[in-house]
Formats: structure tokens, sequence, C-alpha cells
């Protein structure tokens, strides 16, 4: 750590080589330089307020986080013991200023705040469901799950309020179905990532979702990101159900019927063609003309 002598009214006495290190100074151009003048200017008030509470006897010592300048003007953060040393009057005599260089951590913890205010907005402005969960596990047997952070879509796609928040799914969700607890808890025993449709019943929707365990292993959290495809579900069950009308019609009319694109590639046809020229063109993938493949 850097130690320093500082006179009562704000020169450095004497430091030692540490200290000129950490403020990337000489001694020669320390000493005899007042603290507040290399000190960030946001952080000068608070560090005055706190000498000057030393100067009251309010305080013998403090400590503090704060920002000195560097020659090139960047921030150098340290963290600043001072304790006074007092004469017979009990006067301040000179403070002695013990500081740890710490640039490094706080360094990190602005990139990590710059992250977690990326992935905030992320979570925040994303339209899909997003939500974290930590599986309960009975004899290994995923038996319940908990929600441990949502995100403002998740409402929308299930149906379900915020203050599901911190609840059980069992408490939330009674009758959901089983096949939700095997495949979480499969997620976060094995690591291995999902992808996959279901039905909860329960809810009454079809979700689309993408599982992947996430933090420690040993805590079981499991990160969910899902979209509500019901109506696509729907709609996609709706047209199979017309085809199927159509096809019917079609296979129940009384003369043959051949589908043909712009080149001749018969692409499909009825039952009753089938009978009429006795060859399969439903499934046909045949290339050419169909005067040429099926008129002798």
């Amino acid at each position: 750590v850097g130690v320093a002598r500082v006179s009562p009214d704000g020169p450095f006495l004497e430091l030692n080589d540490r200290y000129c290190a950490i403020l990337r100074r000489s001694r020669e151009e320390l000493v005899g330089e007042g603290w507040k003048e290399i000190t960030h200017p946001d952080d000068v008030a608070a560090d005055v307020a706190l000498v000057d509470k030393v100067f009251r006897g309010e305080l013998e010592n403090f400590t503090l986080e704060k920002r000195y300048l560097a020659p090139d003007g960047s921030s150098i953060w340290v963290n600043l013991t001072v304790s006074a040393e007092r004469n017979s009057d009990s006067s301040v005599r000179y403070f002695i200023a013990i500081a740890e260089d710490i640039s490094e951590r706080k360094a990190a913890e602005e990139a990590l705040r710059r992250s977690e205010e990326r992935y905030r907005a992320l979570f925040e402005s994303m339209e899909q469901g997003f939500c974290t969960i930590q599986v309960t596990f009975d004899r290994d047997q995923p038996v319940d799950y908990r929600f441990t952070e949502l995100n403002p879509a998740f409402s929308e796609h299930t149906g379900l309020d915020q203050d599901v928040l911190g609840r059980s799914v069992r408490e939330v969700i009674p009758g959901l179905e089983a096949s939700w607890f095997q495949r979480y808890g499969e997620v976060a025993r094995t690591g291995i990532s999902q992808r996959f449709v279901d039905h909860a019943e329960a809810l009454g929707r079809w979700f689309e979702v993408y599982a992947f365990r996430i933090g420690d292993p040993a805590e079981h959290n499991v990160a969910l990101l899902f979209s509500d495809i019901t109506e696509r579900v729907r709609q996609e069950q709706a047209i199979r159900e017309s085809e199927a009308r159509l096809r019917a019609v079609i296979d129940s009319m009384p003369v043959g019927l051949v589908f043909a694109d712009a080149e001749g590639r018969i692409t499909g046809g009825n039952q009753r063609v089938q009978e009429i020229i006795g060859a399969d063109v439903i499934p046909s993938e045949r290339t050419g003309d169909y005067s040429r493949d099926y008129v002798a």
C-alpha cells in the first residue's frame, strides 16, 4: 500500500515509493503538492467534508473510495484511509494517508455495470417471453420450479401476471403437465440445451421454447426463451383440415383430375385419374410432358 504524511493544510510532506507509483508521479513532484489539486473534481467535496470532521474532533480516522488524477488526466481509483496525528492541544499535527490502488477492481465493476445495462435493455425490449427458473429435485426427479426473473413480455406470452416472480409453478399452475418438469430438469441436470414445441394444456397455449442452463450447475438454474404460438398452431391445423376437405372433394369427383405445372410436370391428381390411366400420379415427382408419359 501507499503511505504518506500530509500537512493539515494539504500538501504532501513525505510519501513511500508505492504511493508515488500509485499516483504515477515522482516523489519530487509530489512533496509540497496539495492533495486537492490532484484529486478528481467530483471527489473533492466528499474528502473535504470528512477531513473537516477530523479537524472538529468528530472523527479520528475515515476511509473512502476516491479518484486521483494521473498526469495524463485519467482517473486512479484508491481506497484511502486517513487518520490524524494530534498535538497535545488536540489540534491536528499531520495526517497519515494509506492508499490502495483499486483501479482494476473499479474497471471490472464498470464493465460489469455496462454489461448489465446492455443485458437489461435487451431483457426489457425483447418481444419474446424470457424468464429464469430454478428447478427443484426430489431424489433426482424434477418435481417443481420457481420463477426467478421475468421480462415484461412474459405476461403477454403466458397470460400470467408478473406477481408469479419468486413463486413455485405448482402454486401458480397447479395442473401443469409433468412433461414440462422433465424437460427443464433434464436441461438443469445435463446442461444440454433443448429447443422444442409443446402444448401446455393447463394454460391452453402452445409454446415454442429454447431452454438452456445458466450459472452454477449445482443451483439448477435454467433460462427460457419462448413464444406463444397458439394462433399459428390453430391456423396450421385449420389449413390441414381445409386441405383434407379439399382432397376428399377432389377424390370423390367422377372425372379424372390432374395438376401440372407450367413446364408440364405432374404435381398431383385424384383417385379417378389413377383408375383411368392406371398409374399413380398423386405423389408424382415425374418430369416431362404429361401426354408423353401417359398417353399411348
